[in-house]
């Protein structure tokens, strides 16, 4: 019963020799009129995929394309046209815009090959410069969400039923995997050595981080792909479905939020908080001007629900790493746009402070923040705004966390290797250096199914457990939410009063 996901075996043909013998002179003649290449230079040889991405997702067989000529034509590109060449690794209509730039390209520069065709040349050259081979179907494939290069031999992924699947890809070699993370780097300017052994990139809409083997010392590769939420088939229903939320919980979110009231996604790395903010931000209604600030572009709502008015902006940094402009100066230049909402993508440093001030003086939002529980939460953000420039006292900063953040959801990663809404709480008061929960509904595990030593699977059910304070259902009663949304979460000995 254990978790598995069937994905063919890529069939990788082995390259017919090449040559080592002093190329033509016609080859030669081409080579001399195009410029070296200047950055991340990788001689493998090999440097192209015939990429087939039908329903049987193969691939046809590796080709020899001269570096010379990728590398001239990867500077053009970077040159010329970034935009369509970052985004045709997964746009399907950028990459036929790309086929289009190549051609010229081929044609203005008079290339040709003994033996290969123009239609070859031009598909081969495609490849190169924006296929990812064995890693392409998975990129493709709506259902996967993040992708694992953990080893040549370990390519693991995430899918929208929020677990961890382990694939059968593997690669021949060290060398064939890091012509993948080349064309990746070289298509984004980045550089990736021993001196520089990691990079975090943005490919169009992709995110990358690799680690090569000065870091990586054991596998001497790790990569992380995740892709943009715009491309994942994630909805409240499938949330639903897949057991990481009940029904009632999502109720009790889409009053939450039509009422404007401060969320708090909390968790561990990978267990969805991004996913989660983006479905939620669904129920905003559709007159408000919500900005939302990211380090990194992720959620993409402007794109994902054209009837709002969202406006998406991102941090910017330097070649040395360093934010020229941070969540800070985004957050004070939000206030002169008229903003109705503010969603910040992750809570972090001294911003936090800002970003709470902000939430409450009328401009409600939403935000995470990487922690184990909703108390590790609150006790990272009072240690996030001490260390800034701020005379506030801890008391003092925990009485602000707690009039500001209404409603915390903790997500967590079961052992099962499932995502859950662990736990939905509303955030009553902080006193004597201690937050104040009321937690509204939790996970309760009930069966768990074993396979030999491993744990397949966990079973269990969202349960309610406790009632919203009087002071929330105020907040959402005067924002003329539905209140038949929450009728479950209001006491009984209330509901008269609330619902009458």
């Amino acid at each position: 019963m254990g978790a598995a996901v069937a994905i063919k075996k890529q069939e990788l043909k082995p390259v017919t020799s090449v040559s080592k013998n002093k190329p033509p002179e016609e080859l030669l003649q081409i080579f001399r009129k195009l410029k070296p290449k200047s950055i991340n230079k990788i001689n493998l040889g090999v440097t192209a995929y015939s990429s087939v991405l039908k329903s049987n997702k193969k691939y046809g067989k590796m080709t020899q394309v001269p570096t010379e000529v990728v590398d001239s034509l990867r500077e053009h590109l970077i040159a010329k046209h970034r935009s369509v060449l970052e985004q045709s690794f997964m746009n399907p209509k950028k990459r036929k815009e790309l086929t289009d730039i190549i051609s010229l390209y081929i044609k203005d520069n008079e290339l040709n090959f003994p033996g290969i065709s123009a239609g070859d040349l031009i598909n081969q050259l495609v490849d190169a410069i924006a296929g990812l081979g064995q890693l392409q179907p998975l990129v493709d494939d709506p259902e996967v969400t993040d992708i694992y290069l953990n080893a040549i031999d370990n390519v693991e992924i995430d899918k929208v039923d929020g677990r961890t699947y382990r694939t059968n890809i593997k690669f021949n070699s060290l060398e064939e995997a890091m012509e993948i993370v080349y064309k990746i780097i070289n298509s984004t300017s980045q550089t990736l050595n021993t001196n520089k052994p990691l990079a975090d990139a943005a490919l169009g809409k992709l995110r990358v981080n690799i680690a090569n083997e000065a870091v990586s010392y054991e596998t001497g590769l790790t990569v992380a792909i995740r892709k943009p939420q715009t491309s994942i088939k994630v909805t409240k229903q499938t949330i639903i479905e897949s057991g990481q939320a009940s029904s009632e919980m999502m109720k009790a979110v889409k009053a939450f939020v039509e009422a404007g009231l401060n969320i708090l996604v909390v968790g561990p790395t990978g267990t969805g908080k991004t996913q989660t903010m983006r479905v939620i931000s669904g129920d905003i209604p559709n007159g408000d001007r919500t900005f939302v600030l990211e380090d990194n572009p992720e959620m993409f709502l402007a794109s994902t629900y054209p009837e709002k008015r969202f406006v998406s902006w991102r941090c910017r940094q330097n070649d040395s790493g360093e934010f020229v402009v941070d969540y800070g100066r985004l957050l004070f230049n939000t206030l002169r746009q008229n903003p109705s909402r503010i969603i910040v993508g992750e809570a972090r440093d001294k911003s936090a402070l800002n970003m709470l001030k902000i939430f409450n003086s009328g401009h409600p939002g939403m935000s995470s923040i990487h922690a184990n529980s909703a108390e590790e939460a609150v006790g990272r953000l009072i240690y996030m705004i001490e260390e800034g420039d701020t005379k506030l006292t801890y008391d003092a900063i925990g009485r602000l966390i707690a009039s500001t953040i209404d409603i915390i959801i903790f997500q967590d990663k079961l052992r099962d290797r499932s995502r859950k809404w662990s736990e939905m709480i509303e955030l009553v008061g902080f006193k004597d250096g201690e937050a104040s929960f009321n937690t509204l509904f939790n996970f309760e595990v009930e069966n768990v199914v074993r396979d030999k030593e491993e744990i397949v699977r966990i079973d269990g059910q969202h349960k309610q457990s406790g009632y919203l304070s009087e002071k929330t259902i105020k907040k959402i009663r005067n924002k003329a939410v539905d209140m038949s949304l929450i009728d479950n979460l209001i006491a009984p000995a209330k509901q008269e009063g609330v619902l009458g």
